[in-house]
Formats: C-alpha cells, sequence, structure tokens
C-alpha cells in the first residue's frame, strides 16, 4: 500500500483509468525481469523496495508494468485522483445517509 501511496503522491490528479488494478493487466505487457537495487532511481522507491528487502530476504522487485495496489481504496485514488478520491467519498456518504 506504501507503494500505491507513493504513486498517488507523484501525480495527485490521477493517473488514469485502468492504470492500477487487475485492468490494468489487459492494457500493459509484462516484463518479469527482476530489477537490482542500484536500478531503482527513485529515492522514495529505493527506500521502500530497501525495506522490504529488510523484511524479506527473498524479496524480489521486478519490472511489471502494471500495478495491483491490494486496497481498493489505493487503487480509486491512483486511478482517480483527489477529484476521484472525493466523488467517490461522497456518493458513499449519500448511500450510507
Amino acid at each position: 500500500m506504501h507503494i500505491g501511496w507513493l504513486r498517488f503522491v507523484e501525480q495527485p490528479f490521477g493517473h488514469g483509468l485502468s492504470q492500477a488494478g487487475p485492468a490494468s493487466r489487459a492494457i500493459f505487457s509484462v516484463d518479469q525481469n527482476p530489477v537490482s537495487d542500484a536500478m531503482i532511481t527513485d529515492i522514495a522507491m529505493s527506500h521502500v523496495v530497501s525495506k522490504l528487502h529488510k523484511r524479506n530476504p527473498d524479496f524480489i522487485f521486478n519490472t511489471e508494468t502494471y500495478y495491483i495496489p491490494e486496497s481498493w481504496y489505493i487503487q480509486l485514488m491512483i486511478e482517480g485522483g483527489i477529484l476521484g478520491a472525493i466523488l467517490f467519498g461522497g456518493t458513499i456518504l449519500m448511500i450510507l445517509f
């Protein structure tokens, strides 16, 4: 979920539909080549990957071009940005009331 949050912060107005989650598999091809720590240029991403390596020495970061955030809310924020999150939250609140 932390990587998903970083992707949201990277583009707070959204990456667009089908940029995260299962739908992104239908759009992007998958390249399963492992990435070494030296190949990661983003400092925040490098920090996250090193933390994951410490927790699990067998962790392999690969170059999958699709991304499944494992959280529906994070996925909505990645795809729709802040406006999409506000509209979704408003819809849920209207349904609850």
